[in-house]
């Protein structure tokens, strides 16, 4: 005869002894306990990365003003400096590229000598004959003879102008367009090349030099 349960009390107790011990052993595995590793390491959470952010120091240091050619800083919307609106020497020092030169005071600079003088009152006059009309009306022509004559009248190198009002009177001004004068004016700057000793220009190519630029 077969008893019922009832009759032994303690098998419903190891039933559900070993049912637990199995749910347990499972759960530790699955939590990589029987590996050595502590249940609280199963889920770690992953860390944000930390946002950038900027220190008191770089928030309140003012932006430079002026670079180091003495130019103002032109800064884009976003705050960055302008690299089409800045020097390279004043883009690299604003970037940090190259440390910040000492400000020359030219204040206190020596009044140009005559080699300084010829090269900046050239450069000048090229780039004013550069823009000189096609066309140009009477009063065009007016104004660009009264330009020369002035010139050659008030250029601070005295012996200088008397040579240029000599040019002026051997070779008359060619007014008549544009190839014509920047072509009479080529020639005006080759011959004080001759007598300085320097390397004459070919007068063909006086709009990539002073006007359109070099290909």
């Amino acid at each position: 005869m077969i008893k019922s349960y009832k009759s032994y009390p303690i098998q419903p107790f190891y039933f559900w002894y070993i049912f637990f011990c199995q749910l347990y052993l499972r759960i530790l595995k699955n939590h990589n306990i029987l590996h050595n590793e502590p249940l609280s390491s199963s889920k770690k959470k992953k860390k944000n990365p930390k946002k950038k952010t900027h220190t008191m120091a770089e928030e309140t240091t003012p932006k430079p003003e002026v670079g180091a050619s003495g130019r103002k800083i032109i800064y884009d919307k976003d705050g960055k400096p302008c690299r089409s609106c800045n020097t390279l020497l004043d883009f690299q020092m604003v970037t940090g590229k190259i440390a910040k030169p000492a400000v020359k005071d030219t204040y206190r600079e020596d009044p140009p000598d005559v080699e300084k003088l010829g090269n900046s009152s050239w450069t000048f006059i090229h780039a004013i004959c550069s823009k000189y009309p096609e066309n140009p009306t009477p009063e065009d022509k007016s104004e660009i003879n009264g330009f020369f004559n002035v010139l050659s009248r008030m250029y601070p190198c005295t012996w200088c102008a008397d040579d240029f009002k000599k040019y002026l009177k051997e070779h008359p001004l060619d007014n008549k367009d544009n190839e014509g004068l920047n072509k009479w004016l080529c020639g005006a700057h080759n011959e004080v090349n001759k007598k300085l000793g320097k390397k004459e220009f070919d007068c063909d190519l006086w709009k990539k030099r002073w006007r359109d630029g070099w290909d």
